[in-house]
């Protein structure tokens, strides 16, 4: 389990919705978000770019 989403979150409707706040020290580059239905085991995945501070 990730410090930064910590714990299950219930999705009305197969959907759901956060905010990810990411530290100011994240690491630059293509990140992946996965998450899974914990009872029919689905995955899905997202992934986003983490830009490198100015």
């Amino acid at each position: 389990m990730n410090p930064i989403c910590p714990g299950l979150r219930f999705a009305r409707h197969g959907q759901d919705e956060f905010t990810l706040t990411l530290p100011l020290n994240a690491t630059p580059g293509q990140w992946t978000l996965r998450a899974e239905d914990v009872i029919t085991r689905l995955p899905t995945t997202v992934r986003f770019n983490v830009p490198k501070p100015e």
